[in-house]
């Protein structure tokens, strides 16, 4: 969100002739106030301008956001067995742990989170780094079991898909169903039917052994959406 005074109403006028457009449903939206009723030709006006540029997050880099955004953060599902928990939140720019949830997963009777809960909404500025961290409760991953969806590292216990990607048919651990399967409702014939500005990360939380049965991609797995930041009021 940008919001600018400018003393001289051409240099505004040719500002807004300028910006760019590239799609429809890709326009920025703004507003322009002049403090004065009546302008006449020759007079300099007191302007307030503001932009919302529509939301946008680079395919190079996932975890950065393009541009002023509100991250919407839903849960898709947590299978992580009846007697197990799960911590998840996220950093921005590397501090400031904010915990969305820390409970059971599907198979336990008090879960709660139907699919799609929105469990964040925060607003992000340009180029702040986003972290999604989880841990399971019974983590037999090294150190303090805390999986990153940004550290390059630990890129095996977290996939990630776009619009356009292709599905993964990964057995689920014991009873649970396959990372297809509860992917369906987000893609068609196997590839994935989800936003431009939407990222589903699969989390792997209990084990780095990726020939384990229990390595399935399902401990957590969530929907990101970056939506356009609305104009202030």
């Amino acid at each position: 969100m940008n919001s600018t005074k400018f003393k001289n109403i051409a240099a505004t006028l040719l500002l807004l002739s300028s910006t760019s457009f590239s799609a429809a449903d890709e326009i920025p939206v703004g507003r322009i106030d002049a403090l004065e009723n009546l302008i006449r030709v020759g007079n300099l006006a007191e302007l307030d301008w503001e932009i919302s540029y529509p939301a946008s997050v680079s395919d190079e880099d996932l975890d950065v956001a393009d541009t002023d955004v509100i991250m919407k953060i839903r849960v898709i599902t947590s299978a992580i067995g009846p007697a197990s928990t799960i911590d998840f939140g996220v950093q921005l720019n590397g501090s400031g742990y904010q915990q969305f949830y820390n409970g059971v997963g599907e198979s336990n009777s008090s879960y709660a989170l139907t699919p799609g809960t929105v469990v964040a909404e925060t607003f992000v500025s340009a180029g702040t780094t986003i972290d999604i961290l989880a841990r399971h409760s019974q983590t037999n991953l090294p150190g303090s079991g805390w999986v990153s969806s940004s550290d390059p590292s630990q890129s095996m216990l977290v996939r990630t898909f776009r619009n356009g990607d292709s599905t993964l048919d990964l057995a689920g651990a014991g009873n649970q169903r396959s990372l297809a399967e509860i992917l369906a409702p987000y893609s068609k014939d196997g590839v994935v039917t989800i936003g431009k500005n939407e990222v589903i990360h699969c989390f792997e939380l209990l084990t780095n052994r990726t020939r384990a049965r229990a390595f399935d991609l399902q401990d957590l797995i969530t929907l990101t959406t970056f939506e356009q930041v609305p104009l202030s009021k």
